[in-house]
């Protein structure tokens, strides 16, 4: 499964913003589930960014019509690196401490 169609299961099985964002951030940190605290934030390629920003975005109008859509990822999501490839990941930047 390449990382579009990754990024799109999250989202078929998510109904909530939070659900997502786990999901998501568990495809950058396999260890999820260590992670006491990130310090800072992992970076995505620009298509990536965007598609996920626009998954968001389409989650938070079908689920959480109330809030101001995209605003979780637009605050708590990874920033965008155009220097990586359409849909690689780069955590290099996050301080990750461990349990």
């Amino acid at each position: 499964m390449n990382m579009q169609e990754r990024i799109d299961a999250i989202f078929e099985a998510s109904e909530n913003q939070v659900d997502a964002a786990i999901a998501v951030y568990t495809m950058a940190f396999p260890d999820w589930e260590k992670i006491v605290e990130i310090d800072g934030w992992p970076a995505c390629g620009e298509k990536m960014h965007n598609y996920l920003f626009e998954k968001f975005i389409s989650l938070d109008k079908k689920h959480h019509p109330d809030v101001f859509v995209g605003g979780l990822w637009m605050n708590r999501g990874f920033s965008v690196d155009r220097k990586l490839g359409d849909w690689e990941i780069d955590t290099s930047k996050a301080k990750i401490r461990m349990a």
